[in-house]
């Protein structure tokens, strides 16, 4: 007559050295580490050539002549005075306030 081996109520023990679960997190660190600062240059980059896309798409290409005017109306708006006409003065010049 065959016996069976007594049921056990807890779970079976692993070998020496081995563990229930890899250590796989671990071991991924650097790929996660990796994985962020290129998955936002990707973001980043989709981004920009949607925004690139859309004008293209919307039938207004930029030529040479259009290039250069949309730049100069660029620098014209960099020398318009930062503070507007209705806005007092400051009291105190910016020079007098270093040292």
């Amino acid at each position: 007559m065959r016996t069976v081996p007594h049921a056990s109520t807890s779970a079976p023990r692993c070998a020496d050295g081995e563990r229930r679960r890899p250590d796989t997190v671990r071991t991924m660190t650097w790929a996660l580490w990796l994985a962020v600062p290129i998955g936002a240059t990707a973001l980043a980059a989709l981004w920009a050539w949607w925004r690139g896309y859309r004008v293209r798409r919307a039938g207004r290409p930029l030529g040479t002549e259009a290039a250069v005017r949309a730049h100069s109306q660029y620098l014209e708006a960099l020398t318009i005075p930062a503070r507007s006409a209705g806005r007092p003065e400051r009291a105190d010049p910016p020079d007098t306030l270093i040292g």
